[in-house]
Formats: structure tokens, sequence, C-alpha cells
């Protein structure tokens, strides 16, 4: 009974649920959705520093940061942000969910206008230690709670694909997609693999 309620706490500190520790997001999911949520352009710069591409997550604060802010945010404690990695790591529901409705963007903005700036002058383990992150961490844990996991995946596997524009389409002359097809050979079809 106090185990349980040890885990019940632990899930609670990392995530703001009290689901199950067994419960993990299968791992395809978890990392296609991720992947689609760090392509958001303000997905693609770490929260922290200026480094491009990150692909390490603060499950706490639901923002992706680099392979070096994430050895930062480890050094702070899980009680203060939970890293994973975002391609190799499995994932909880809760956490997950907090990737899908934070994002660098929504963190920076209630940062900035909670009085924070952005500017590296002010200390990393002070920006996560006060109030103004436990009051990002609540809010956003307040809307996972609200939040089901499967209806955001679905909402966002519902997104409109980006087409392939064609040269008309962008602007180019209406016969150069003509011409492109023409130019272009059939595939051969009695050609054998080898």
């Amino acid at each position: 009974r106090r185990r349980a309620r040890g885990e019940e706490r632990a899930g609670q500190r990392a995530g703001g649920s009290t689901m199950s520790l067994s419960t993990y997001v299968d791992a395809k999911v978890s990392q296609d959705a991720l992947l689609k949520l760090r392509s958001r352009p303000e997905n693609r710069t770490c929260f922290d520093c200026p480094a491009k591409n990150p692909r390490w997550a603060s499950a706490t604060y639901g923002v992706f940061i680099c392979l070096d802010c994430s050895g930062r945010h480890r050094s702070l404690g899980t009680h203060v942000s939970f890293v994973r990695s975002a391609e190799m790591d499995t994932w909880r529901p809760e956490h997950l969910c907090a990737m899908f409705l934070g994002g660098n963007k929504k963190a920076l903005e209630f940062y900035k206008a909670h009085g924070w700036n952005s500017s590296g002058s002010q200390d990393f383990e002070s920006k996560y230690r006060s109030s103004v992150a436990k009051k990002y961490h609540k809010q956003l844990y307040k809307l996972v709670a609200e939040t089901d996991l499967d209806t955001l995946l679905t909402q966002y596997k519902e997104l409109p694909k980006k087409k392939k524009l064609s040269a008309s389409e962008l602007g180019g002359d209406k016969g150069l997609d003509e011409l492109i097809r023409e130019s272009t050979p059939p595939p051969s079809r009695g050609a054998t693999p080898t």
C-alpha cells in the first residue's frame, strides 16, 4: 500500500497524473507523433539554446531540447525536469500529451508573459526552479488531465498533408509540367532487378 502511494506520488511529480507507471504508449506511435511535433517551426530549435533539431524533451514542461541541454536538465533532477529522448525512449501517455499541448513556442510565450527574458542572462537552474516554471508546469498538466491522448493523436493524423505543387501552380510556365512528363521515360516493365 505504501509502495502504491509512492508510485502515485512519483507519477504526479513527473507528469501530474496518477496513471499507472506501467502504462506506456506504443513506441512507433510515440516516435511518429514526436517526429511530427519536432517538425513544427517553433520546435526546430532547442528551448534553452540556439541549437537546431533538438532530439530530447523535457516532459515536465512539454519542450524540445538539444543533447547538451538535456544533460543540464538531468542534472536538475527528475523532480524538476523529467527528460526523455524523442527517438529512443518509451513515453507515458500524460508525457506525450504534454508535448502536444505544450511546445517551445507556448512555453516561451508563458515565460515572457510572466517577466522571464530569453537573453541568457538569467541562470539556467533558477529558470526551472522559479515560480514561473512551477506555474507553467501546473497549468500544462491541468490541461493534460482534461485531455485524451487518443483524441489528440486522431486529430493530428487527420491534419491535411502538404500537397506537391506543379510548376504552373508555383507560377512557372504552364507548358513546363507537360515538358517534364514528356521527357521523363516511363518505367521499364521488362527489366528484372539485379
